[in-house]
């Protein structure tokens, strides 16, 4: 009898973890996706909501709006790659549930008027972006950045137990905001 109840409560928390799992990469594709369609709306939808205590969804809406679409020097646009996520192990913390996702992606900055010193932009760009992979485009006045971007999945009662997203700012700003330094500890961030 007591072998039958410890198979039913490990296939019961392995069956709980298939599917925990599976929700993740599923909502995980959705960010991704909505992220390279630039559907701003879809993108924080899929935040994780204690974001919105920062500032209010309108203002962020506005901020991402204004970031890719209404600004007069550049126009941003995501290039849709092949995300390759590499996904952490999924940890319980504080009655949250979290995973570290981190994924390729790629964006190009267009700019309105004719960059003269495209290698100071570039060094910023590697410096604050973490990466190497900028390169310019004379032509089309254009620079492109291909990245590792990391995102943190987080689960728990505000969710409705569901994933939702952040995005790691390669700072940590945001995310010390919302979680304290014990919880970024344990992540690794």
């Amino acid at each position: 009898m007591k072998k039958i109840i410890v198979f039913v409560v490990l296939f019961i928390s392995f069956y709980n973890y298939a599917q925990n799992i599976d929700a993740l990469k599923i909502n995980a594709y959705k960010v991704y996706d909505c992220t390279a369609k630039q559907d701003f709306n879809c993108i924080l939808d899929l935040s994780y909501p204690k974001l919105f205590s920062i500032a209010p969804r309108e203002t962020m809406l506005k901020v991402l709006e204004s970031s890719f679409d209404g600004n007069t020097d550049f126009k941003i646009k995501m290039i849709t790659v092949d995300p390759n996520f590499q996904y952490g192990k999924i940890k319980k913390i504080e009655n949250k549930t979290f995973c570290v996702i981190k994924h390729n992606n790629a964006m190009t900055m267009t700019f309105t008027e004719k960059i003269e010193t495209p290698e100071m932009y570039i060094s910023l760009f590697k410096e604050s972006m973490k990466t190497d992979d900028i390169t310019f485009d004379e032509k089309t006045n254009s620079i492109t950045i291909k990245l590792i971007s990391t995102m943190v999945a987080v689960a728990d009662s505000t969710t409705n137990n569901e994933w939702r997203f952040l995005n790691d700012d390669k700072s940590g700003k945001i995310f010390s905001l919302i979680f304290n330094d014990n919880i970024k500890k344990e992540l690794g961030l």
